[in-house]
């Protein structure tokens, strides 16, 4: 989304209703007009909808009026059915807007979790859903710099082979329905909407169970992959959240691993060391599947042990290709 980022000169004022972040030492600001305050959003839908149930109850009972319809001119009665609809279609979109709303609170609500790594909770979270992530192919990608714009590459290099392709992305600029795609289409709020509640009725079965709640991260994947198979793409796309061994996004058998680079990040939740983070990232590596990576050192190295216990194919940039 670069057009919604805005990089300015040293000396330049920072816009009003802009956040700060800095890339690679440069300072951008990104604008917040296109972030919710969810709570003050939600009351303003909930009085809209409530006028436009008052609109619809009294065009539906006057259009129900035999002596109405009866007396008044067609085009008044067209006209009045014509206002009805539309008051109809913008309720609707209002509803599928404060569901929209109510599944951002419901993450919100997650995100008190924190990160916690660890395959046990998504594994039994996709169970509940029949596992969708198996339903098409994946590609999953990792490192520590390149791997979105890798992801965003390959996903666009199927997209145009006529291939139908999901994307899973993380994080978000401005809206979660970004971090899911097919053919560079961000999932509509509706569908997200629905996603995020067909997973939470198995979140609470888990809480319920006296099991441990999934995170938000691990609900929006458990999303993510139900998403693409009730589209039924045929490839998946898949980065990494975090690491990669433990990572939620670990459950699917992909035909590909791709390990982009190593370098020092992460390092409380990786083993504190360069070597515990490439043994984190070398963790998508699956027996057979062949692996992909411009890791070197040694970093390079344990991707390469980890390649040859797990009799998968190796291909290293500036060597192989």
């Amino acid at each position: 989304s670069a057009k919604n980022v805005t990089i300015l000169a040293k000396d330049d004022a920072k816009p009003e209703n802009a956040m700060t972040a800095v890339v690679n030492g440069v300072e951008i600001y990104l604008p917040l007009a296109g972030l919710i305050d969810v709570e003050k959003e939600t009351a303003r839908l909930n009085k809209e909808l409530a006028t436009l149930d008052k609109e619809v109850s009294r065009l539906d009972k006057k259009l129900s009026n035999a002596g109405f319809i009866a007396k008044a001119p067609a085009d008044i009665v067209e006209k009045e059915r014509e206002k009805l609809k539309g008051y109809e279609e913008k309720r609707e979109a209002v509803k599928q807007r404060l569901a929209y709303l109510e599944s951002l609170e419901y993450l919100d609500e997650l995100s008190t979790f924190g990160t916690k790594l660890g395959l046990g909770r998504i594994k039994q979270l996709v169970a509940y859903l029949d596992n969708p992530q198996t339903r098409y192919k994946t590609i999953h990608i990792t490192g520590t710099n390149g791997k979105g714009s890798t992801c965003s590459m390959l996903s666009s290099i199927l997209t145009t082979s006529n291939i139908k392709t999901g994307l899973y992305i993380s994080p978000h600029l401005v809206s979660y329905t970004e971090r899911i795609q097919i053919d560079g289409k961000p999932i509509s709020e509706e569908d997200f909407a629905d996603c995020i509640s067909a997973v939470k009725v198995f979140v609470d079965k888990m809480v319920e169970d006296g099991e441990e709640s999934p995170t938000q991260f691990e609900v929006i994947t458990a999303a993510a992959f139900l998403y693409f198979a009730i589209n039924k793409v045929e490839y998946a796309v898949i980065e990494v959240g975090l690491g990669g061994l433990l990572d939620s996004t670990n459950v699917v058998k992909p035909e590909i691993s791709v390990i982009t680079n190593v370098a020092f990040e992460h390092a409380h939740l990786c083993g504190g060391t360069l070597e515990g983070i490439a043994k984190h990232k070398a963790g998508i590596i699956k027996d057979g599947v062949p692996v992909v990576t411009a890791a070197k050192g040694i970093a390079l190295d344990i991707i390469n042990q980890t390649a040859e216990e797990k009799n998968a194919d190796i291909f290293i940039a500036s060597n192989d290709f």
